[in-house]
């Protein structure tokens, strides 16, 4: 199908099947937007193609180049269109009482690692922006929902069609499903979708002048708050944040959390929401605080609220992955009050105590594991080098413990047949790769490293201090009810279930581990999983 130019253009195909249509689209000719490579990659024997001139949705990104696909319960299904409806907007009006979004681009900023949805083609991409009735939202989603499944089929029934597999679309969607006996505000949105998904997100939300920064209930993902002063300085008890401490191990004596002077004394410019506060230097910004986990800071020009939807009900203690530590974050990053370099450095002085070893010298595998490796060479006692020597012996010590077990909460490893600490032992895996020795840390150890110098997530003694949790409780009043209707909090029978997805909080049952999540390492899950 076509217009009456070529503005855009775009293909999708199918095998007839009810797997995922293979769909790409772009704006330009169509020459230019089809190669031959990619062409071939859009094989089957149904297809659908459209070149467009805009009449209505303007050009100006990809939202609106057609074929449209979404994802409904009875399989995905594929529109082109040719024309213009005479009422579209009393069709939209209809379209939004029923609690669908509409997709178009706005602009919060993410860069994606996938976990679910596939990278093939940009229906996945971040930020998802739909309309509403209540004007455009727009969400960016760092975790994994370890409900989606039945997420997904609960949003299905109330006739909503997903344009992806993205379970960060689905929470776009969840949001804009309006809750029963609300009050028809944002902030009672996120509240239902809070109680509806207990892991694994950090979410940033933006509805017309406010951008909500929420943090599921576990904290499993960070997610921090920086700031931009008028003045565009950055103030001295934060600028340690930008340079590797002179002693790793412990912040800047003003507090452990690099919080920021007194507005009294400096005024804010704007507020910075980031999954890592390494970001803030970039836009001149300077990091205030950790988001608590299962809080929700609304931030607009009256500066930030904080709230806790889930009030008693946030589970305690938390379980922030603890890989962020190992290898996600960036080493200049602060969580819980330390510096990620420092961690890791930790983590090296601990291998050493359990897995010593007499060498010439101390090398490493760049970037995450150089701190780790300075540490171990200096609680051995043995000169640190970043050159790789060959006709050397040489041992191997791993600063983290093996991966042993399957992680859909943002890491994404499926299977545990794909991990290799599950088909080869140490001995075995040092012998193949010619290593004279292979020891890993143990998670008793790792654990340690972590939360020898953690101080509680949030937490901080300044003017922009969280109020505390019980304040917070009284405040919000009753808990909301999920979509079905059901009530939430502690669940039919007291079984601490979510009515809507029949998930069950658990304990993960062993101290040593209690506040953060091993689950790829011990097998151990903070909730009773769906997949």
């Amino acid at each position: 199908m076509g217009g009456l130019g070529q503005e855009s253009a775009g293909i999708v195909t199918s095998d007839g099947s009810e797997a995922e249509l293979k769909l790409h689209k772009g704006h330009g000719l169509v020459s230019s937007i089809f190669s031959e490579d990619l062409l071939y990659k859009l094989q089957g024997n149904l297809g659908i193609g459209h070149t467009r001139y805009s009449t209505v949705g303007g050009h100006q990104d990809n939202s609106n180049v057609q074929p449209f696909v979404v994802h409904t319960q009875e399989g995905p299904v594929a529109v082109a269109h040719n024309g213009e409806l005479v009422n579209a907007k009393s069709l939209r009006k209809l379209v939004y009482s029923k609690g669908v979004g509409l997709a178009r681009n706005l602009g919060i900023g993410h860069t994606r690692y996938s976990t679910v949805g596939g990278h093939q083609d940009n229906s996945n991409v971040q930020p998802f922006v739909v309309h509403t009735q209540e004007g455009p939202v727009a969400v960016a989603h760092n975790g994994e929902l370890v409900n989606a499944k039945s997420l997904r089929k609960l949003v299905y029934s109330k006739g909503v069609g997903l344009a992806s597999l993205s379970d960060s679309e689905l929470i776009t969607q969840l949001i804009c499903l309006q809750p029963e006996s609300s009050e028809n505000n944002w902030p009672d949105r996120i509240k239902t979708l809070m109680h509806m998904s207990p892991i694994s997100y950090s979410l940033v939300i933006m509805h017309n002048d406010a951008i909500y920064a929420v943090r599921d209930p576990y904290g499993n993902r960070p997610l921090s708050i920086g700031r931009i002063l008028k003045n565009g300085s950055v103030s001295r008890s934060s600028s340690f944040l930008f340079k590797m401490h002179e002693n790793p191990d412990s912040a800047p004596a003003t507090n452990g959390n690099a919080t920021p002077l007194s507005p009294d004394t400096e005024e804010t410019e704007a507020w910075v929401v980031a999954s890592e506060s390494c970001a803030f230097r970039a836009v001149g910004a300077e990091f205030v605080r950790e988001v608590a986990p299962g809080e929700m800071v609304e931030v607009s020009k009256y500066g930030l609220k904080s709230t806790f939807p889930l009030g008693d009900a946030t589970p305690n203690p938390s379980s922030l992955c603890i890989f962020e530590y190992v290898y996600f974050s960036r080493p200049d990053s602060w969580m819980e009050g330390q510096q990620i370099w420092g961690v890791r450095r930790r983590c090296g002085i601990q291998l050493a105590k359990e897995s010593p070893c007499k060498v010439d010298l101390v090398s490493t595998v760049p970037e995450s594991a150089t701190p780790a490796a300075m540490g171990f060479a200096e609680a051995c006692g043995i000169p640190f080098t970043e050159v790789f020597c060959k006709n050397r012996q040489v041992h191997i010590r791993i600063a983290s413990p093996p991966i042993k077990f399957p992680c859909r909460m943002g890491i994404h490893i499926p299977t545990k047949s794909e991990l290799i600490a599950n088909n080869k032992e140490a001995d075995k895996l040092a012998e193949e790769i010619g290593a004279a020795s292979l020891k890993y840390l143990t998670v008793e150890g790792l654990v340690q490293a972590v939360s020898s110098h953690a101080k509680p997530q949030g937490a901080t003694p300044t003017p922009f201090a969280v109020a505390s949790k019980l304040k917070s409780i009284s405040e919000n009043g009753a808990i909301p009810k999920c979509l079905n209707g059901a009530s939430n909090g502690s669940g039919e029978n007291g079984n601490n279930k979510c009515c809507s997805t029949g998930l069950s909080r658990q304990d993960s049952g062993d101290p040593q581990t209690a506040g953060y999540c091993t689950a790829c390492l011990t097998g151990k899950y903070p909730v009773a999983l769906e997949w």
